[in-house]
């Protein structure tokens, strides 16, 4: 399971959805579709003092979208995809990630800065939900999900730990699924925040499938 899809059980009501609603929708979403638009929240271990916000609504299609926002008691960022906000919200709060945050923060960078084809998410297991489920046909050898699914049970890697470099910025490997591809990469996360991805080994290419997760609202339900 991933810890930052909608789906994952990580997520929780928050007691005050119509005061957070109020901070958060200026120009998120349309008013008319206020009424239906679900918020749930999580604490993060590195954020103390904020929560991740998300936001989903059954008017929004694709069914993937989600709205999210790292909210505190002053500060709110909007998590659109890009890196600027995460790095801002790093600065102002001073955190440092540790050895016990390094794993949860590189699952939410990657979650939340998108490449040109979506998100690089980190295939914790085999049973992510950005991965299709086995198809019912799965006994056909020769079914092209098939293929895939085994290729994949052969080659996934659970994320790794390899300790710190010389300037102290944690190395872990990881099976990310990236647009259509599957690949292994070795990635540098600073205390300070930043994500390196320093190497990558495709393992499986033109796949049938890919993530789908827009974290903005397509132009016909933007206000």
């Amino acid at each position: 399971m991933s810890l930052f899809h909608p789906s994952s059980p990580a997520w929780a009501p928050i007691s005050d959805s119509q005061f957070m609603k109020a901070r958060l929708q200026g120009n998120a979403w349309r008013p008319e579709h206020d009424p239906d638009v679900i918020l749930r929240g999580m604490a993060l271990p590195f954020y103390p003092g904020h929560r991740l916000i998300m936001a989903r609504c059954p008017h929004w299609k694709p069914e993937s979208t989600a709205l999210y926002w790292l909210v505190g008691s002053s500060d709110i960022y909007p998590l659109s995809g890009v890196s600027p906000p995460i790095h801002e919200a790093n600065e102002k709060s001073g955190q440092r990630i540790t050895r016990e945050t390094a794993l949860a923060y590189l699952i939410f960078f990657c979650h939340f800065v998108h490449g040109e084809e979506g998100p690089f998410a980190i295939l914790e297991s085999l049973d992510n939900p950005y991965l299709p489920p086995a198809p019912k046909h799965a006994r056909d050898p020769n079914a092209v999900e098939s293929r895939e699914l085994r290729l994949l049970t052969l080659r996934h890697q659970s994320p790794r730990y390899h300790g710190t470099d010389a300037d102290g910025n944690f190395r872990y490997s990881a099976t990310m699924l990236y647009s259509d591809a599957i690949f292994l990469a070795d990635l540098l996360i600073h205390p300070g925040g930043m994500v390196e991805m320093r190497d990558d080994t495709p393992l499986i290419t033109n796949l049938s499938f890919r993530a789908v997760a827009p974290l903005t609202l397509a132009r016909e339900f933007q206000p």
